[in-house]
C-alpha cells in the first residue's frame, strides 16, 4: 500500500472509529436510560413514585455518561497512539535508515545498502538511492582503475623510454671517450645507435597509436568485408616481409566465410600486433601461428593460436592490460613495448567486438566481432 493511501486510511479510522464508539455509547446509554424509565412508569403506576427516584435516575445517569466519556476519550487516545505507530513505522523508520545510509556514503562507506523495499513511495525512493549508491560505487572504482592505469602507463613509458636512451648514451659515450678507436668498432657503435633510435621511433609510433585508440572520438573507416579473403590476403602480404623465415602460418577458414564491418587498416595492425606476439615470446626457432576463421551465426570467431609457452592461467586476465609483459616464459629482457595486446583489444572493442585468451598448446587469442548478412 502506498505512503499516500495509507495516510488516508489513516485519517479516515480516527474519524471512523471514535464515531462508531459514540454511536455505540449513544446506543447503550440509550437502552439503560430506556430500562430505567421503564422501571419508573412501573413504580408510577403502584403510586410509590417520589424525588428520590429522580435523583437517583440522574446521578446513575450522569456517571454512567462519565464512564462512557472516560472509556470513549481513553479509546480515541490509544487508536491515535497504535496509528501513529503504524504510520511511524511506514515512514520514520525507512527515512531514518535512509538518512543513516547517506550519512555512510558521505564517510565513504558504499556498500552501505538500503533495506527497506516495500512497495510505496519511500520504496522507490530507496531503491532509486541504491541504484545511485551502485552507480557511484562503479565511479569510484572506475576512477582508482583509471589512476592505476594511468600509473602503469607512466612507469611503463618511463622505463621503455629508459632501456634505449641508457644504450645511446653509452655508445656516444663510448664514441667520445674514445672507446670506438677502430673504424669497425665505431661503424659497430654508430649501427647500434641506429637501431636504438628505430626502437625509440617505434616505440612513440606505437605510443601514439596506443593514445588515438584509446580516445572515444577515434573513428573507425568500417567496410564490409569478407573475412576469409580477407584474412587470407593479410598472411600472404605479412609472410612476404621481413619475419617469414621465423613463422609458419597455418589458415583455415570456414566456407562460405563470416562477413563483418571492420576498418582493414585497424584490423591489420590487430593481427600484425598477434603474430608479432608470438615470435616476440617463443624460444623456437620457427614458430608456428594458426589462424582460424568461422561464424557462430551471430558472431565471426577468429582464433589466433601459437605453439609458445603459454601463459599461466592466473594471468590471462591482465595480458590484455597496458604494459603487461607476463613471467618470465614469456620475456625477452628488452624486447616489446608491452602494448601490443592492449592494441589488439581496444580495436577489438572499437569494431563492437571483443577479445579473450586461453591456453591450448601454447597461447590462443579469439577475437568476436559481430557477424553481418
Amino acid at each position: 500500500m502506498t505512503i499516500r493511501k495509507r495516510l488516508i486510511l489513516s485519517n479516515l479510522l480516527m474519524i471512523l472509529l471514535p464515531a462508531a464508539m459514540a454511536l455505540a455509547a449513544s446506543v447503550v446509554i440509550g437502552d439503560i436510560f430506556e430500562h430505567r424509565m421503564d422501571g419508573l412508569e412501573e413504580i408510577f403506576e403502584e403510586g410509590h413514585l417520589d424525588i428520590g427516584d429522580f435523583e437517583d435516575l440522574k446521578t446513575s445517569l450522569l456517571a454512567l455518561a462519565g464512564g462512557i466519556a472516560v472509556i470513549f476519550i481513553g479509546a480515541v487516545i490509544l487508536i491515535s497512539v497504535i496509528l501513529t505507530g503504524i504510520i511511524s513505522r511506514s515512514i520514520i523508520r525507512p527515512l531514518e535508515e535512509l538518512r543513516e545510509g547517506a550519512r555512510r556514503i558521505g564517510n565513504g562507506d558504499l556498500d552501505a545498502e538500503i533495506t527497506y523495499s516495500k512497495n510505496n513511495e519511500i520504496g522507490e525512493v530507496c531503491r532509486d538511492f541504491n541504484e545511485m549508491r551502485i552507480r557511484l560505487k562503479q565511479s569510484v572504482e572506475e576512477r582508482i582503475r583509471y589512476d592505476q592505469y594511468r600509473r602503469e602507463m607512466i612507469s611503463g613509458i618511463s622505463h621503455d623510454l629508459r632501456t634505449p636512451l641508457t644504450s645511446i648514451r653509452g655508445y656516444v659515450e663510448g664514441l667520445r671517450d674514445g672507446i670506438a678507436d677502430t673504424d669497425e668498432k665505431r661503424e659497430r657503435y654508430y649501427a647500434a645507435i641506429q637501431r636504438r633510435t628505430s626502437d625509440l621511433e617505434s616505440l612513440v609510433e606505437t605510443l601514439s597509436l596506443f593514445s588515438r585508440l584509446e580516445n572515444s572520438s577515434f573513428h573507425y573507416n568500417l567496410q564490409r568485408t569478407g573475412l576469409g579473403t580477407y584474412i587470407s590476403s593479410l598472411i600472404d602480404d605479412y609472410l612476404s616481409g621481413a619475419e617469414r623465415d621465423r613463422i609458419n602460418i597455418l589458415y583455415k577458414a570456414q566456407s562460405p566465410e563470416p562477413v563483418a564491418m571492420i576498418d582493414p587498416r585497424e584490423m591489420k595492425r590487430l593481427f600484425v600486433n598477434l603474430f608479432e606476439n608470438s615470435l616476440r615470446y617463443s624460444q623456437k626457432d620457427l614458430v608456428t601461428v594458426s589462424v582460424d576463421v568461422r561464424s557462430d551465426g551471430q558472431s565471426a570467431l577468429i582464433t589466433v593460436s601459437d605453439d609458445g609457452p603459454g601463459v599461466p592461467e592466473d594471468e590471462l586476465e591482465r595480458i590484455f592490460d597496458s604494459f603487461y609483459r607476463g613471467d618470465k616464459a614469456r620475456t625477452n629482457a628488452g624486447e616489446g613495448s608491452g602494448l601490443g595486446l592492449s592494441i589488439v583489444r581496444s580495436i577489438a572493442e572499437g569494431h563492437g567486438g571483443s577479445v579473450r585468451a586461453f591456453n591450448r598448446d601454447g597461447l590462443s587469442i579469439e577475437i568476436e566481432l559481430p557477424a553481418v548478412r
